[in-house]
This record gives C-alpha cells, sequence and structure tokens, in this order.
C-alpha cells in the first residue's frame, strides 16, 4: 500500500483574492481513505519540504487546529479521515516507507543506495532459502545415516559388518563395498560352473542316446512287426473293425515316439530347462487297449470254457508240419 500513498508539498497563489501572496500546500493521497489537504503559510515550505511525510501532515493538523481555521464540512471530513488513519502505527510506518521511496526516485544518491539495498535484500533471501536447503539435506543426510546404522547394527541383533561401528559410516560402507564385489567374483565362478556341467550333461546325454539308439529302433522295430501282425491276421478274417483299431493305436504308438525323439532333441539343446514328459489320456487309453490285445486272456472267446479257440489265428495256432489240427 505504500507504493500507492502520494503527499506533496508546493508552494504557489492558491488565493484568488490575494494572487501575488504565496501559500504552502500540503496535498495528502491515501487510497479507499481520502484526499485532502491543507493551506499554510509561505514560511511552512521550508520547513515542510524535505520533513518525513507523517510529520508534515501532523504539524499541518496542529496548524489548523492552533490557528482555528475554518473550511468546508467535506475538506474538514477529508482531513479528519487522514489523521484518523494516520493514528495507527502500522499506517504511520507504510507512510514513511512511502516517504523514503519517494526520497530515493528523486535523489540519485539515493536511487544508487535503493538499488543496492533491493540488491543485498534479494542476496540475503537467497542467502537464507540456501541455508534452509542446506539446512533439510542436512537433517535428512542425518537420518539416512541413523536408518544406515539401524541395517548394519540392529538392536538385539548381530552386526551386519564385522567390526563396530566408528563416528563415520566410511569403513562399513568401504567393507560392503568389497563384499559386493567378492560376491559377484562368487557368482561368476558359479555360473561358470553351471554352464560347464551343462556342457557335460549334454555331453553325457548325447553319448547315452547314441548308445542306446539302436536297442531304442530294435525294439520300436519289434512292436511295429507285432502290430503289422495283428493287422494282417484281423484282415485276412476279415475283422476289419479290430484292425481298424489296431491301426489307430499304431498310428498313436508312432506319435508317442516322434514326441520322445523331439524331447530328446529339446534336453539335448537345454538340458536344464528340460520339463519331465508325462504322456496324455489318449496315449495311455491306447497303451491299456493294446495290453486287452496282446494279454492271451482277452484274445479268447467267452463262450470257450476251455479257451482252446481263438477269435483269429496267430502263428502258434497254425498246426505243425505233419501234425494233426486241434
Amino acid at each position: 500500500m505504500s507504493d500507492s500513498i502520494n503527499v506533496r508539498v508546493t508552494l504557489d497563489s492558491y488565493d484568488i483574492v490575494h494572487p501575488s501572496e504565496k501559500q504552502t500546500q500540503v496535498y495528502v493521497q491515501i487510497p479507499e481513505v481520502a484526499r485532502a489537504s491543507w493551506l499554510l503559510p509561505e514560511d511552512h515550505f521550508q520547513f515542510s519540504k524535505n520533513e518525513p511525510w507523517p510529520s508534515v501532515v501532523d504539524s499541518a493538523q496542529e496548524y489548523y487546529a492552533q490557528s482555528g481555521t475554518v473550511s468546508d464540512p467535506t475538506s474538514a471530513a477529508a482531513r479528519g479521515a487522514v489523521i484518523e488513519w494516520l493514528l495507527k502505527d502500522e499506517n504511520h510506518d507504510a507512510m514513511s516507507e512511502a516517504w523514503f521511496q519517494d526520497r530515493a526516485r528523486r535523489d540519485p544518491v539515493s536511487r544508487s543506495l535503493l538499488r543496492d539495498k533491493e540488491r543485498l535484500e534479494a542476496q540475503v533471501a537467497e542467502l537464507e532459502a540456501q541455508r534452509e536447503r542446506r539446512r533439510v539435506r542436512l537433517v535428512a543426510l542425518q537420518n539416512d545415516a541413523l536408518s544406515m546404522r539401524g541395517s548394519l547394527s540392529p538392536n538385539g541383533e548381530e552386526r551386519k559388518v564385522p567390526f563396530p561401528l566408528g563416528e563415520t559410516l566410511t569403513p562399513a560402507v568401504d567393507w560392503l563395498i568389497a563384499r559386493v564385489a567378492e560376491l559377484e567374483a562368487e557368482r561368476h565362478v558359479t555360473n561358470e560352473a553351471l554352464s560347464d556341467a551343462a556342457e557335460q550333461l549334454r555331453a553325457n546325454r548325447d553319448r547315452i542316446a547314441e548308445l542306446e539308439r539302436p536297442a531304442e529302433e530294435r525294439r520300436r522295430a519289434e512292436i511295429r512287426s507285432t502290430y503289422t501282425e495283428l493287422i494282417a491276421q484281423a484282415e485276412q478274417d476279415r475283422d476289419y473293425e479290430g484292425s481298424a483299431v489296431v491301426q489307430q493305436q499304431l498310428a498313436e504308438r508312432e506319435a508317442v515316439w516322434a514326441r520322445e525323439d523331439e524331447l530328446a532333441k529339446e534336453f539335448a539343446r537345454d538340458p536344464l530347462a528340460m520339463k519331465p514328459y508325462v504322456l496324455g489320456p489318449s496315449v495311455e487309453a491306447s497303451a491299456d487297449k493294446l495290453t486287452q490285445l496282446l494279454a492271451p486272456t482277452q484274445a479268447l472267446r467267452d463262450d470257450d470254457p476251455n479257451h482252446l479257440r481263438h477269435t483269429y489265428r496267430v502263428s502258434r495256432d497254425l498246426p505243425p508240419i505233419g501234425g494233426a489240427t486241434c
């Protein structure tokens, strides 16, 4: 508000009846309060022109009171509002600050001092803000240090470092850095060992597969031959439904073998990532059907109490050369 307060002290002719006589005018403008003026004798100008504004207004009002000057009610009310406003300490200080700023703007030396004052105030404000930021940072660092001490040496537990904590945490941090580097080196060695073990496991698996492959192929060939014989015999007996069932089971068995070969290749590529292979329900059901077909008791007729006749012939049912039939 002090920027809007204005007081002017001028010396001029204000009396129309006596234009040659000069008077001192004190003009006061206070926003939202009033605009008022006092007309004083000429000799008041030298005293009032350099005085602080509150003193000028007080002197003008004191002159009016002592001289018994009479004016219109509107002007008197405006002067009274200004005097009442000035009685408050904060308003008195605001008018004094406005006078100082006005003097500074008018005087070159004062303007320079005012600029220096504003610059110094800005520097002080920046330094105070910087000090506050550093204080907050220091408090945060102290809290972090306390938390770190609590983590390194928990209450009621063993210390995480092999020595007592001193005033600074630098030795503990250095030890932790060295420990992390040590663990990283151990992990690197462990990874290399795991990689070597995986390579060796893959090599062993390949060698085992190489050795077992011929026997596996012979076993599969025998099973295929058995299926083929069953299919041929069923067709010879015109048991086309049985032939279709056996053919389907052979196809399922071939699919199982293909899956086993695929899994073996995957295992050879990455033995550590290999998951256990589980047969599906259809394959297990197929194995049960094959068992029923190959089991002698299932191949016998229900109406044959002595179990001498089969639904179709197998090689052992054929008569030997020169022998009699059953």
